[in-house]
């Protein structure tokens, strides 16, 4: 019978300190849920990045605002469908109510926030609910609500 070879203690020792001198640099953590393996079907998942002791640096600068073809492109798109929207509703507002025609516009932004980025889709927020407001909630060409719905709180 052979007997199994022994590590070499100087060998393992040497690979241990290289272990230490790696993990003592940043890490990036990612969690899920609650604790580490819980909650990976959830649809709504935390990411939290915890930095362990060392110098680097997870997070980059934040890089200035840009503005290129493809955002003006964005922008352009969505002032071109809620304008496009905004002639359906006038057409909808006779056979639906105009609450229904918020949901209408709600359904806009979300599909719009699927193509664009994050401005545009804010835009496009703040544009239909400006536009439901001006031309389909009473007083009509005003951006003011003569009957406020009662606070619920």
């Amino acid at each position: 019978m052979t007997e199994v070879e022994r590590p070499n203690p100087d060998r393992l020792l040497a690979a241990i300190q290289k272990e230490d001198a790696r993990t003592k640099r940043g890490k990036l953590k990612v969690f899920f849920g609650m604790a580490p393996g819980v909650g990976k079907t959830s649809p709504w998942k935390d990411i939290h990045a915890v930095r362990v002791e060392g110098d680097a640096t997870l997070l980059r600068k934040p890089s200035a605002p840009r503005w290129d073809a493809a955002t003006a492109r964005d922008y352009g798109l969505v002032l071109g469908v809620v304008a496009a929207v905004t002639g359906l509703n006038a057409l909808l507002k006779y056979w639906l109510g105009y609450q229904s025609l918020a949901l209408i516009y709600l359904l806009t932004v979300v599909i719009l926030a699927m193509v664009v980025g994050r401005g545009p889709t804010l835009a496009a927020a703040t544009f239909t609910a400006l536009s439901w407001n001006f031309f389909f909630a009473e007083p009509r060409f005003s951006l003011r609500l003569s009957n406020p719905p009662p606070c619920t709180c």
